[in-house]
C-alpha cells in the first residue's frame, strides 16, 4: 500500500497503477472516511498499513524466491529418477510410462485451480 498526495479524480498514484483487483489506496480512504477517525488518527492508520503492507511484500518476494528454489529441487530430484527408471526399463516400457504420465499430467492440468469435492463423513463422538 503505498501513501500518496491526493490526485485528480480518476489518476492513480505512480505505485497504484496498473494493479489488478480494488484500488488500495482508494479502500483505505473509504475505511477512514467509515470510521469517521481524525486527521491524526487517518495520518497513523495511513502509516500502519505502508508499514506492514512494505512487510507482507518483502515477506511475499521471499516466499517466491523460496518457492523457485523448491521448484528447482524438485525438477533435480525427479530428473534423478527419471534416469534411474529408465535404467531399469525397456524402450518399450519407458515409452510407454512416459505416454502413460503426459496422459495423466494432461488429465488433471485442467484441473488446476478447482477445488476437489470430497463428501465429508460427520463423526458423532459417543
Amino acid at each position: 500500500m503505498c501513501v500518496s498526495p491526493t490526485f485528480a479524480q480518476g489518476e492513480k498514484p505512480e505505485c497504484e497503477k496498473g494493479r489488478k483487483g480494488k484500488d488500495r489506496t482508494a479502500r483505505m480512504e473509504q475505511i477512514i472516511k467509515e470510521l469517521e477517525l481524525n486527521e491524526t488518527q487517518a495520518a497513523e492508520f495511513r502509516a500502519i498499513n505502508q508499514k506492514y503492507g512494505e512487510q507482507l511484500r518483502s515477506e511475499r518476494t521471499e516466499m517466491q524466491k523460496q518457492n523457485q528454489a523448491h521448484r528447482e529441487k524438485a525438477k533435480t530430484i525427479n530428473e534423478s529418477r527419471k534416469e534411474e527408471i529408465k535404467n531399469i526399463l525397456s524402450n518399450e516400457q519407458y515409452d510407454k510410462l512416459e505416454k502413460m504420465q503426459r496422459k495423466n499430467h494432461n488429465a488433471h492440468k485442467g484441473q488446476k485451480g478447482e477445488k476437489p469435492h470430497y463428501k465429508h463423513k460427520h463423526h458423532e463422538k459417543s
